[in-house]
């Protein structure tokens, strides 16, 4: 099988016309595509991320097949030639057979592959032409059309850039430029995902958690921070994609910005480590990262402790529109989120360098560790003194928790499973009961902004600090639970 490595970009209804007329300044070639995927009565396929269609491209019948990559923006594929004609041609798993892909396709499919059918088609229209950027070829490729399933049916407006030769930095770059003149905004989504979910009346599929990279002691410092920042990205673009559709929910948001953040935390740790991390991406992720607080907020105290006081009998209570108004939508919609992301890409995509910045240390753990035992005993520190702490200690106690948690997560597999394991129980453990302390802070300013408008306020305001009284005893007490140094942090 080989790796296609490609770029979707969303285009907004009103740039559709401006970006076809652009494509057209060069040779281009239109074709008609007609799609159908496949899948067993279960669904045993989209499940296991693999996908198979028989495609008409003008005259000419294809069988591929795909499969999910190590890359958000590459999937493995394999090709076969089916003949020309009107009539679809009968679907043959053999031609698949000594790829990698075809395993994946019996493990997932097993007995029930006999019974493989179309689930829904894609019909669009493509403009496609080559062009040439910083070195490589790459095909872009215009693709108007729909998803159709029975009557349901779901527009398609997009441009794909697909890399033929050259790099993943010349691709992003190119794709950066559409971006920057036409408001297009990246997604992860293949036709399939969005085939499948449409067959399943889904809006989109649950929000993806977290991935740990799969690093070795082996690996420089440059080389380990690059890694983490492609298992962050693992975590953040579906998510992204999802909300950027208008599709995701509250988990979603909630596993982008644990990504988000978990992205911050490795950077503050093994930043050192890597001469080509740019000074303005910290700040740019962190600017994102706060543009979804006050949805994330909303979205968590309407779980807890809202209900729970509105059960008292106090009154609901408006938590606040998100920062700027803007929608998590309109965020990873938008140009700022969009190239940050490209280069995040490119830069995690790269060749480590070989050398590492002047004064780094020889390992990603000679670089991270003493920084993580300093973290751990600021925490126990502060869990002595936590009942005296104001509010803005406590959250960032909490922040530093985060940190310490992240950050050693990513490095994790460099350690005994067990006792990593041990360690992040008690992390988990008491990054929930600050969090907790955390939601009530939030939810007695949202009252404390209603003084004067309605007198139930203050009867929420009461039952929120006796909540936080014994929340901040369970925090304080988590804090000293973490015990002393685990060996791998000394």
């Amino acid at each position: 099988m080989t790796s296609e490595i490609e770029l979707k970009l969303q285009i907004p209804a009103s740039q559709r016309t401006a970006v076809q007329a652009r494509l057209l300044h060069g040779s281009c070639t239109r074709q008609p595509l007609h799609a159908l995927y496949y899948d067993t009565p279960g669904g045993d396929l989209s499940r296991a991320a693999v996908a198979l269609r028989l495609r008409r491209q003008g005259r000419q019948w294809v069988q591929t097949l795909k499969c999910a990559d190590e890359s958000p923006v590459s999937r493995r594929e394999h090709e076969v030639g089916r003949g020309t004609g009107r009539e679809v041609p009968a679907l043959d798993l053999s031609l698949h057979a000594g790829t990698s892909g075809h395993q994946q396709l019996l493990a997932a499919g097993g007995q029930q592959l006999d019974s493989l059918a179309p689930v829904f088609e894609v019909r669009v229209q493509r403009l496609s032409r080559l062009v040439r950027h910083r070195g490589a070829l790459i095909e872009l490729a215009l693709d108007q059309g729909h998803i159709i399933c029975g009557r349901s049916r779901s527009a398609i407006s997009e441009l794909e850039l697909e890399l033929k030769t050259g790099s993943l930095a010349a691709l992003a770059s190119l794709a950066a430029r559409w971006v920057r003149r036409y408001g297009l905004w990246l997604d992860v989504r293949s036709k399939a995902e969005r085939g499948f979910l449409l067959a399943r009346q889904q809006a989109a599929l649950p929000a993806s958690p977290g991935h740990v990279p799969a690093l070795t002691a082996r690996l420089s410092p440059d080389a380990a921070l690059r890694g983490m920042t492609r298992a962050t990205l693992l975590h953040i673009l579906p998510n992204a994609s999802a909300l950027a559709a208008d599709a995701g929910d509250a988990e979603h948001v909630h596993q982008v910005r644990i990504g988000l953040r978990r992205l911050l935390s490795v950077w503050r740790v093994f930043s050192d480590g890597s001469a080509d991390l740019q000074p303005d991406w910290r700040k740019r992720t962190a600017a994102l990262f706060k543009l979804l607080g006050q949805v994330r907020d909303r979205d968590a105290l309407a779980q807890w402790p809202m209900p729970q006081l509105q059960a008292t009998g106090a009154p609901a209570c408006d938590l606040g529109a998100p920062i700027e108004g803007l929608p998590p939508a309109q965020v990873f919609r938008s140009k700022e989120a969009t190239l940050l992301l490209l280069e995040l890409l490119t830069y995690s995509h790269t060749d480590a360098v070989r050398s590492s910045p002047s004064g780094a240390k020889s390992s990603v753990l000679a670089l991270g560790v003493p920084r993580l035992r300093r973290l751990h005993r600021k925490l126990q520190q502060a869990g002595k003194m936590y009942a005296s702490l104001n509010d803005a200690q406590r959250h960032r106690a909490r922040k530093q928790l985060k940190r310490l948690r992240y950050g050693a997560e990513m490095v994790s597999a460099l350690w005994s499973k067990r006792a990593w394991r041990a360690y992040d129980q008690r992390l988990q453990h008491a990054q929930d009961r600050l969090g907790r302390v955390q939601d009530l802070v939030v939810a007695k300013a949202a009252f404390s902004r209603r003084r004067g408008e309605d007198p139930g306020a203050l009867l929420a305001r009461e039952w929120l600090a006796k909540r936080q009284a014994r929340w901040v005893r369970r925090a304080g007490r988590a804090l000293k639970g973490l015990g002393k140094l685990p060996k791998f942090l000394r």
